[in-house]
């Protein structure tokens, strides 16, 4: 009778540890098949290659919706992920797409204002430059700043005698200096003061880049303020070095008809 209840009670234990046992073999094959299915989700790759693409804003400001559409990909990713997991990998893959996408998206307009601001005040210095020569009867220092940067005089060398000995150089000083506006300027001299107004338009290529901007030369007369207005257009080369010794003045106009919000 004891050896009948011990053998029936080494059965149930048998029994249950066979029970355990394939409990154990159904939940690790139950582990394997859903490890066998997990995969890496397209839709965070796909982001992270978009937000790769998006340094691509750099180059211009049409380009700025890259950042845009990368970030907006890689939160679908993140929340198709999250509605699939464990299934679907892949988040940590759409979480760098998602902050490199700000980043770049952030970076492009700032860098692209950076670097607006430095060209406008490399050619704002070309300008009072000119100016300024022309105030102080300087002409053939003014004549060289409207010469393509390459066919300038070598630095160092006198303008003045090129000027006298050099028939075309000649030529170019004296039309210059019989333009009105250069009358205007000289005969007001050097008691004038020069500021800057606004800038016209800013316009860039991948081979050249221009900029015109508005002016004033104001002096005294009769004991009342008064004011020439001036455009002066300029024009730098972008296959070639830069910086503010590389503008060259197209063209200065005196202008006639002041926009609407500069007359009284």
């Amino acid at each position: 009778m004891v050896e009948s209840i011990h053998e029936t009670a080494s059965q149930h234990h048998v029994a249950e540890m066979q029970g355990i046992e394939q409990d154990s073999l159904t939940r690790d094959h139950r582990e394997a098949e859903l490890h066998e299915y997990q995969a890496v989700s397209a839709g965070a790759l796909f982001g992270l290659f978009l937000a790769l693409i998006s340094a691509a804003a750099f180059a211009h400001p049409v380009l700025w919706f890259l950042p845009v559409v990368a970030a907006l990909a890689n939160l679908l990713a993140l929340a198709r992920i999250a509605s699939q997991a464990p299934r679907l990998l892949g988040r940590p893959v759409a979480l760098f797409g998602l902050v490199l996408s700000l980043i770049l998206g952030a970076a492009a307009p700032s860098y692209y204002a950076a670097s607006g601001y430095r060209t406008r005040h490399e050619a704002q210095f070309v300008v009072r430059q000119w100016l300024d020569d022309v105030r102080h009867h300087r002409l053939e220092a003014a004549a060289e700043l409207m010469v393509e940067p390459f066919k300038r005089l070598p630095a160092g060398e006198d303008p003045v005698t090129n000027y006298r000995d050099e028939p075309r150089a000649m030529r170019a000083l004296r039309e210059l200096s019989e333009r009105p506006l250069v009358v205007a300027i000289e005969a007001i001299g050097a008691e004038s003061q020069v500021r800057y107004l606004d800038t016209v338009f800013h316009h860039t290529t991948p081979f050249k880049e221009r900029i015109s901007s508005l002016w004033a030369v104001t002096y005294k007369e009769d004991g009342k303020l008064k004011s020439i207005l001036v455009r002066a257009s300029l024009e730098r080369d972008k296959k070639g070095p830069t910086g503010r010794n590389f503008w060259w003045l197209t063209k200065v106009d005196l202008v006639t008809n002041p926009p609407a919000w500069l007359k009284p």
